[in-house]
Order: structure tokens, then C-alpha cells, then sequence
């Protein structure tokens, strides 16, 4: 798995902690995310792929293997340092500031949606879903990673980060997967650490289908990219 190196990362905002993921013990965990979705993936290959919050990039070098174009939306406003970063380590991504809300994309842009611990913070999720339905094509694929919630869980988030899971989470994990059902089909599932019980579930991974009878979604805004020419 090609995530990208710390030392070419850009801190986007206060949530973003991909650095978590170089950190002894809480960085073991933490990479479990990218490797349940690349299990989800393993055998497929597309066309073109979106990541929906991608952060400061750190998964966009894993995803380039599976699409032979790729490209990210995220609220923040760091996308031209971002791809900087990319061409840098020789990655190609063409990246939107543009909240999941209102896609900067045309309909039916991409076979692959994949969002790896961000639906859990967005402001709307009813309408992220819309928008994620209506960039796919209809036989496309959507591929989510959302956190457990438990007091062990949260707990064990409190020893190893020093943060609360609430105060950063503040009740959308819970949202997540009810509202994946509204506008998706179930594929198939990957969990972290695999056959535990719910309380001890820190991560789980959706492969889903768009529903023919999904709600719709609103009119997208105009795009703010940037394109890192990597190799």
C-alpha cells in the first residue's frame, strides 16, 4: 500500500491528522482504514476515480493504482499546496475546493467515489450522498470507511490521541451508515479488526451501488481545481 510519505504532507485544516498515521501504535490503527478499502478494491480497476475529503492527499498515491485518472474535493483551501506535494512524489490528482455538499462535477463524472473518515463531519450528509449518486455513473462504485463508535472505542481514542471522539465527531458517526442506505446498495463489508463485536469495531469499510431510487440533488457550484502534473 503506497500512502504518501509524511514529510510530504499539508496540514489542511485542525481535523486533519493524517500524520496519525506515522505515529507508533495509533499510526497502526489508523493505516487499517486505507488497507479495508484497498480490499474492497483489489481485483477492480477504473476509469476515473473521486476521493471526497482527501486531506492532505495521503491516500491519493494508493488510489492512482486503481483509476488511471483520479481527482479529490475538500473544503479547505490548501489544494494548490496539496498538489504540489503530489507532483512531487509523482502523483497526478486533479483537486477541487469545493465542500462534498455541492460538487464542482458533472453527472456521471466517475465509476469510483471513495471517502475515508470524512462523511462523519460534514455539515449536510442527506446532500453529500446526493451529490456523491449523482457524480457516479449508474453502475458506478462507492466506497466508504467510517469509524466505530463505543465507549471503548472512544475511550481508547482518549489514551492514545488525548482527544475526545465527540468533541471532534459530534454525533455524525452515527448518521453515516443510515444515510448510505438512502441513496446506495450494499455490496459488501470489511471490518477492523474483522468478526468483533460492535463495541469493539473501529472501522468499517462499504462497497455500495447507486439505488435507481435515490433522492435527488441540487444544482453543483462552479469548481475551484488544481491539477498536480506528476508522472
Amino acid at each position: 500500500m503506497e500512502l504518501l510519505p509524511r514529510e510530504y504532507l499539508v496540514k489542511t485544516n485542525d481535523l486533519d491528522q493524517a500524520e496519525w498515521n506515522y505515529k507508533p501504535v495509533l499510526g497502526f490503527i489508523e493505516r487499517r482504514r486505507y488497507q479495508l478499502l484497498t480490499k474492497l478494491l483489489v481485483t477492480d480497476h477504473f476509469e476515473r476515480a473521486l476521493e471526497l475529503g482527501y486531506g492532505s492527499g495521503i491516500f491519493l498515491p494508493e488510489l492512482a493504482r486503481y483509476a488511471d485518472a483520479v481527482s479529490g474535493a475538500d473544503p479547505h483551501d490548501r489544494s494548490q499546496d496539496v498538489s504540489v506535494e503530489l507532483a512531487r512524489f509523482g502523483v497526478t490528482a486533479t483537486l477541487y475546493s469545493a465542500p462534498g455538499e455541492h460538487l464542482p462535477m458533472a453527472d456521471a463524472s466517475f465509476d469510483l467515489v471513495v471517502v475515508v473518515s470524512a462523511l462523519e463531519f460534514v455539515t449536510d450528509i442527506d446532500q453529500v450522498c446526493a451529490e456523491m449518486h449523482r457524480v457516479l455513473t449508474p453502475d458506478g462504485t462507492l466506497c466508504v470507511v467510517t469509524p466505530g463508535q463505543s465507549r471503548l472505542i472512544d475511550l481508547g481514542l482518549r489514551v492514545l490521541s488525548g482527544e475526545k471522539a465527540e468533541d471532534t465527531f459530534t454525533g455524525g458517526r452515527a448518521k453515516v451508515v443510515p444515510t448510505l442506505h438512502r441513496y446506495f446498495t450494499e455490496v459488501a463489508v470489511a471490518e477492523f479488526p474483522p468478526c468483533a463485536p460492535r463495541s469493539l469495531c473501529l472501522y468499517t469499510a462499504l462497497r455500495m451501488k447507486p439505488r435507481a431510487d435515490a433522492p435527488p440533488s441540487t444544482t453543483p457550484e462552479e469548481p475551484t481545481e488544481r491539477t498536480s502534473p506528476g508522472r
